[in-house]
């Protein structure tokens, strides 16, 4: 489980591994066990890089699990008009993210996609406050998000995670160390 579990973390999480993106998102299926041995080895090697990994949603089978850069979600928030759109949602952008990240978990308690989570992930304002107005129709460009502001800076966001990702399961699948695949953040 532990080879197959990293594989899915590489997968859906290269780019912030990286230092590339400010978060990933994704399901981690198995069972509990198995899914809280994989959770505590990734933290094991990748906190020491400024890398948080923390389970949102737990359910039998699955747990929705986020990667992040604590440091890099700090200076995303900062940009302006993210600290009032998030607080219309109920998070405050000077707290701790730890606590943000609780609000979260109320939130996809409550629905089952709260939208604002783009901006937990590294998305453009713009492009969170688009897909809200327009209901994730009328985007301009659909790669990993729905781009609804500038589609040439995102297109080079697309083009540059994939090629990320292809890179790290290419060197994982040749025997880099998880540990090698992770870089240390400011």
């Amino acid at each position: 489980m532990r080879k197959q579990a990293d594989w899915v973390l590489l997968e859906h999480a290269a780019p912030t591994l990286a230092g590339i993106k400010t978060a990933s998102m994704f399901r981690l299926k198995g069972l509990q066990a198995e899914r809280e041995a994989a959770l505590c080895a990734w933290r094991e090697v990748i906190s020491a890089r400024g890398i948080s990994v923390a389970v949102l949603q737990e359910e039998t089978e699955s747990a929705l699990v986020y990667v992040y850069r604590a440091s890099y979600l700090r200076q995303d928030w900062e940009h302006p008009g993210v600290a009032e759109f998030l607080a219309a949602y109920g998070y405050d952008a000077a707290a701790p993210v730890a606590e943000n990240l609780d609000r979260l978990r109320i939130r996809l308690a409550e629905s089952s996609f709260p939208h604002e989570i783009g901006l937990f992930l590294g998305y453009p304002l713009a492009d969170v406050q688009g897909f809200i107005a327009h209901c994730g129709r009328n985007y301009r460009l659909c790669g990993c998000w729905k781009v609804y502001g500038d589609p040439c800076f995102a297109q080079r966001c697309f083009v540059k995670y994939k090629k990320c990702r292809d890179v790290y399961l290419k060197c994982y699948e040749q025997g880099q160390l998880l540990s090698r695949l992770t870089v240390v953040g400011k």
